[in-house]
């Protein structure tokens, strides 16, 4: 209990500090988070908020072929991606995955 209420700690303090760097240089870091169904984009907007993480993302609920990431020089992007893997999809899978494909490149 000792030792997980250290890395607990330690995670804490780490994230404040990531959070601390990315109010001073706000330009440095670009987040973007998106999903097609309005309910995940609900959920992940509480979750962001929650986290006191929603300033920093740019929260959108559209297909993931017309998404457009900004690539100035010295920004950093990150993408995360939960794939189409059929499961929660009410269209065609192909088509999902082609928009997928589409935005990475």
């Amino acid at each position: 209990a000792i030792v997980w209420k250290k890395v607990l700690i330690d995670a804490t303090n780490r994230a404040k500090d990531r959070i601390r760097f990315m109010r001073e240089r706000p330009s440095t870091v670009q987040f973007k988070a998106n999903d097609i169904h309005p309910g995940a984009v609900d959920i992940m907007q509480s979750s962001l908020s929650s986290a006191g993480l929603l300033d920093f993302v740019e929260v959108s609920n559209e297909d993931c072929y017309d998404l457009d990431v900004d690539d100035t020089e010295g920004t950093m992007c990150f993408v995360c991606v939960n794939p189409p893997w059929g499961k929660r999809l009410t269209e065609d899978i192909t088509e999902s995955w082609e928009g997928l494909r589409h935005f990475v490149r």
